[in-house]
């Protein structure tokens, strides 16, 4: 199984565990810079190479899973929750509170990665109960004919 393979069937799972650790990130990063620039009086410069990662894995994940997505709502929370993620991190300097916005949007792209394995699920078990309800209506119907 190819990586693209691989990828298209988890992109669900592979979002939602991307959207987590950005926010740890995002909760941690902080943190650590305090608490570094606490012992030490000269940081290095901020590196955004992790932050463009987090959105190109975002962006790979959702692409994926909206031709899969089976609510059109759901493909507007995760094209809006994408879009002010990517903006959020882009801006981060020049706007104010991307900070939160960031972090909203992850929360806005676990819940709509979980919305639509939920939802994947659900119909997959639909589709069995159809499926044997009419295996089973086709075996009654052959049995009463002889």
């Amino acid at each position: 199984m190819g990586i693209k393979v691989k990828l298209i069937k988890y992109a669900d799972q592979v979002g939602i565990i991307s959207s987590i650790i950005c926010i740890v990130h995002c909760i941690a990063l902080p943190v650590l810079i305090s608490i570094v620039a606490t012992y030490s009086h000269q940081l290095s410069s901020y590196e955004p190479i992790l932050d463009i990662a987090f959105v190109l894995l975002a962006c790979l994940a959702v692409i994926f899973t909206i031709p899969r997505c089976l609510t059109f709502s759901l493909k507007i929370v995760f094209i809006i929750s994408l879009l002010s993620f990517s903006i959020g991190i882009i801006f981060s300097k020049s706007i104010p509170y991307s900070y939160y916005l960031t972090l909203i949007s992850s929360v806005g792209l676990i819940g709509s990665h979980s919305f639509n394995i939920y939802y994947k699920r659900k119909k997959h078990i639909q589709n069995k109960i159809l499926v044997s309800s009419k295996n089973e209506e086709i075996y009654v119907t052959e049995t009463s004919i002889n």
